[in-house]
């Protein structure tokens, strides 16, 4: 009767210990310097914006939305736009994506839509290093920069992430090719060509602080095509006539990591704050976007 008693006791006190070794191994361990292969899941996703990887894992969806609004002077509203990206983790190091830059404007166009859709891309990302403080993917893709007319452009760039501590820099540089619907149209007013699918390059830069391990503020700005010029179908500044179409935008902007799945966030931009080819004031043009996050 002894010996069950302690053979009892003995399965009881190990019982508990087993079962938190197998809920540790179960757990993805945090990267470090000499580990680039970290798997997340959705579960287990980082609710920090910088420590979100910049690739998805093998199997894992993640469904982003930017809701856009223009707050510009004369033209508060016009248009407001939703533009759905959808990534998909085929293996561990490599992401792909069906992407928008506009998406679908609900505001016709008489309140500055272009059309109600009007752009779709197809996107891949190839993660090349991830340590601690980190990250590197490449990144091509295709993307119709508008659909009526018809113009296609080829887009090549990186994706880069450095963190120290809880501030983290974010970089996102691309080239576009134009492949279609080369030509535009001359602007009477400024006698300047629009619409036309040219070379672009665009530059952008994110700079974060993690507050708290939910709540990320950050400034965006970098290289960027000026709104009204050039970014109906270049999101870049155009290399040919790069002094007049590039500018310097600024965006002040918030992430909340509500849980691993589902994180949302708010920023305020100025897209033309420094436009050395513009003749309009830093803050006349001005816009809203509200994103969210959800992965499966």
């Amino acid at each position: 009767m002894r010996g069950r008693i302690l053979i009892l006791a003995g399965v009881l006190y190990a019982t508990p210990a087993y079962a938190l070794l197998d809920d540790e191994t179960n757990q993805p361990a945090p990267p470090d310097a000499d580990s680039d292969m970290v798997v997340w899941t959705a579960v287990t996703w980082p609710t920090e914006l910088n420590d979100q990887p910049l690739v998805m894992s093998s199997g894992m969806f993640q469904v982003h939305l930017d809701a856009f609004v223009n707050l510009s002077d004369n033209a508060a509203g016009k248009p407001v736009a939703f533009a759905p990206d959808i990534f998909y983790g085929i293996t561990d190091r490599f992401t792909v994506g069906l992407t928008h830059n506009v998406g679908l404007c609900v505001t016709g166009e008489n309140n500055g839509c272009a059309k109600v859709y009007n752009d779709v891309g197809l996107q891949a990302r190839f993660l090349i290093k991830r340590t601690f403080n980190l990250e590197l993917a490449a990144v091509a893709g295709v993307e119709a920069v508008a659909l009526d007319p018809f113009a296609l452009g080829i887009r090549l760039g990186a994706l880069f992430k450095y963190k120290h501590g809880r501030f983290a820099i974010f970089v996102d540089p691309s080239f576009k090719i134009g492949a279609t619907h080369r030509d535009g149209t001359v602007d009477p007013m400024t006698m300047m060509e629009v619409g036309a699918n040219k070379e672009t390059l665009a530059i952008p830069l994110r700079f974060s602080f993690q507050a708290t391990n939910k709540i990320a503020a950050y400034v965006r700005t970098g290289l960027a095509g000026a709104v009204g010029v050039s970014a109906d179908l270049n999101p870049g500044a155009r290399l040919d006539a790069f002094g007049d179409t590039f500018t310097i935008p600024l965006g002040i902007g918030a992430q909340f990591g509500i849980i691993p799945r589902f994180d949302v966030g708010l920023e305020l931009m100025f897209p033309n704050l420094i436009w050395p080819g513009g003749n309009t004031g830093a803050f006349v043009a001005r816009e809203l976007l509200v994103f969210a996050d959800y992965r499966i």
